[in-house]
């Protein structure tokens, strides 16, 4: 215990020597800092959301000691990165928080991402933000066109843990809600559904996408790769004569290559939109696709998502982290309505990929980028869309998590690892040499998805982790 106590001790004095000595280097950095303005401090706790600072100049007079509004506190290497996060042209900063306790123990990290406006539209993101000398914030607020927003995924205030009580209402509580749909304006959607055999699956795919489908149009395009079981057979006769007009069936019997099915079917559809969907995949509410269809309205997003459920209604997705090798379905396993790290699944928020089991995107975008890699037969075409979107067009991928579906999960092809590395290689290729998901907290370790319990643990530590 003493020995964990003394390396505390000295870190925290190296801490304070490097922070002083960077402080005394670029004292400008240190008035642009000290002239800063807290626009919002605020984090929520076990018991309700804790109160904000007061707006005005963020004092940094004595560092380690400074005050930001009690009751928080700033972390005394906090205006070195601040300063550069200015520096480095943002005119908004927002960075991480966290509690301490009466025995200076930290606890309850508010760790963030990359500056997310989809997120914003339901209210202030979480942490400490803090304006450039001078700016003024129109009625758009951080909304405001042009404004550069830099997150810094660092603790840089600490909360009072008995001040936890003190509880006010979130910010954006009652936006995004799943309940009633929003108003569709738009032209018709194409499903496209790649299947082989497995009648029972397509079958429930089908009834779901025509019986429990309401406010889109829409048509689907049966991608049959050489099924050979007279129920399948059996089941596409019938459902042409049942949604005659709204469902078309092309064949493919070459080698398996689930890119080249998408691809096959798109060119057909005659939707203004395409609809990537998995043949084990079902709605379980008849405004799933209201809910997905408005935000390709928004210029800025090419592609939709949405939450998609196992069987027994534990999340199978509900958004993506994306690494040099890895990706990870955040809070796979977790309960069906489960809110996510800090509420982040919550709401329709971005992300750097979204599984193409369910997936909307323009058909103009999708006809830009070519469609799916073919080089890619089975895994990671659907997120090398998502990132060719966002590198090549500046379109974002969100997750409308609000749209429910089921998901079997590979329930009729298992994946090779063979395969999955090779296509790994491919799109890693593509990425930038210094790439990390930018909707990713550095503190979220590779291929983790219970980012509750594995990634961010609630107990006290000597050296918190997430500094």
């Amino acid at each position: 215990m003493f020995a964990a106590a003394r390396r505390r001790l000295r870190r925290e004095r190296e801490s304070r020597a490097d922070g002083a000595a960077w402080l005394s280097r670029h004292r400008a950095g240190h008035g642009l800092v000290s002239s800063a303005r807290v626009l919002l401090a605020h984090a929520r706790s076990d018991h309700g959301w804790l109160p904000p600072s007061e707006p005005g100049a963020l004092r940094t007079d004595v560092p380690g000691t400074t005050l930001a509004g009690e009751p928080w506190r700033i972390h005394h290497q906090a205006p070195v990165r601040i300063a550069a996060a200015f520096a480095s042209g943002a005119d908004v900063v927002i960075a991480d928080v966290d509690e301490v306790r009466a025995d200076g123990l930290h606890q309850r990290p508010v760790l963030g991402t990359a500056w997310d406006p989809v997120a914003a539209c339901a209210g202030w993101p979480e942490g400490w933000i803090l304006a450039r000398p001078g700016l003024e914030l129109g009625d758009w607020g951080l909304l405001t066109p042009g404004l550069v927003i830099r997150h810094i995924p660092w603790v840089v205030g600490h909360v009072r843990h008995n001040d936890c009580g003190r509880a006010g209402r979130a910010p954006g509580d009652d936006c995004d809600r799943a309940g009633r749909a929003p108003k569709v304006e738009g032209g018709l959607v194409s499903a496209v559904v790649p299947t082989r055999d497995r009648a029972d699956l397509l079958g429930a795919c089908l009834e779901g996408l025509f019986g429990c489908t309401e406010g889109v149009a829409i048509e689907v395009v049966v991608v049959d790769h050489g099924s050979r079981e007279e129920a399948t057979a059996a089941l596409l006769r019938a459902a042409r004569d049942r949604w005659a007009g709204r469902l078309r069936v092309v064949r493919d019997d070459d080698s398996f290559n689930f890119s080249r099915l998408c691809n096959r079917g798109a060119a057909v559809a005659r939707g203004e939109s395409i609809l990537l969907l998995n043949n084990d995949v079902a709605p379980l509410r008849a405004d799933w696709l209201a809910h997905m269809r408005p935000w390709l309205d928004h210029p800025g997003v090419g592609a939709v998502g949405a939450r998609l459920l196992y069987p027994d209604g534990t999340i199978q997705h509900a958004g993506m982290h994306v690494g040099r090798g890895w990706t990870a379905h955040v809070h796979r396993g977790a309960p069906g309505d489960a809110p996510g790290y800090r509420g982040r699944i919550a709401r329709t928020a971005t992300w750097s990929a979204a599984t193409g089991a369910c997936l909307l995107l323009r058909r103009a975008d999708w006809e830009r980028l070519g469609g799916l890699d073919e080089g890619l037969p089975v895994t990671w075409g659907d997120v090398d869309l998502c990132l060719r979107l966002r590198q090549e067009m500046g379109l974002v991928t969100v997750v409308a998590q609000a749209a429910r579906l089921t998901h079997c999960s590979s329930a009729s092809r298992r994946h090779d690892p063979v395969e999955f590395a090779a296509s790994a290689a491919r799109v890693i290729a593509r990425l930038p040499a210094h790439w990390t998901d930018p909707f990713a907290h550095p503190r979220y370790a590779p291929a983790a998805e219970d980012l509750d319990r594995s990634i961010l643990p609630d107990t006290p530590a000597d050296a918190p982790p997430w500094r």
